[in-house]
């Protein structure tokens, strides 16, 4: 029936946001490490430590 081709089509858009959300979660992590790494490693003579 149309509601429940309706469900499956909503179910699998569900499943590739949740897939999209985590891998643009991952790549907002890793650009959030890689900020941190490069203000650490401006200066070898600061006394700031990360």
């Amino acid at each position: 029936s149309f509601t429940r081709l309706a469900e499956l089509v909503l179910q699998a858009n569900k499943k590739d946001l949740d897939l999209l959300g985590g891998s643009m979660n991952d790549e907002f992590n890793l650009a959030v490490l890689e900020e941190q790494e490069g203000l650490c490693n401006v200066s070898d003579d600061t006394s700031k430590s990360c």
